[in-house]
């Protein structure tokens, strides 16, 4: 059973390359069960038969992709869409085909928010989080003293990886 998104942005690219090897990795992830399996075996079977990774999440959940020069560039939900929690299954399958980087947030009928979040090889839930007090603002600020970041390291695995990220660049 899932619930009702009602809004949210996406940042979602694949190129070319990985397109086909995504509907394999897709279609592995029905065949073996992780997806779909509660579902009735026609449905099953008309996401088996997708003969696009673009059609393949059309069927499952009514996501249109679109796409430039074989590449795809974005995602976006079509009519009323519901979130299932077997779809992060589908993006996990996905997520090493997907650009590191790229999102997907989600706000649901029941007043979720989260984000999918690419890593280049998995897809991870990051929980949505109100900040009234611009907490937000002092980290970034925080950020731009590299100087200071060595000594940050270890305060909090969240922090670490925005300060390796900066400390990389």
């Amino acid at each position: 059973m899932g619930v009702y998104i009602d809004g949210g942005s996406c940042v979602f690219k694949m190129k070319k390359e990985d397109v086909a090897a995504a509907l394999t990795a897709a279609k592995g992830l029905v065949q073996s069960g992780g997806y779909a399996e509660h579902y009735a075996p026609d449905w099953r079977e008309k996401l088996l038969k997708a003969p696009s990774i673009d059609e393949f999440l059309r069927i499952a959940n009514g996501w249109i992709t679109t796409v430039e020069d074989f590449n795809i560039t974005g995602l976006h939900g079509e009519g009323e869409q519901s979130y299932r929690s077997e779809d992060e299954e589908l993006f996990n399958a996905l997520a090493p085909f997907v650009e590191k980087g790229c999102y997907i947030d989600i706000e649901t009928s029941d007043f979720q928010k989260f984000r999918l979040a690419f890593n280049g090889k998995t897809c991870e839930r990051k929980e949505g989080e109100l900040d009234y007090d611009n907490n937000i603002g002092i980290v970034e600020a925080i950020l731009k003293d590299k100087k200071m970041l060595p000594m940050l390291i270890g305060v909090h695995p969240v922090l670490d990886e925005r300060i390796h990220e900066v400390l990389k660049g």
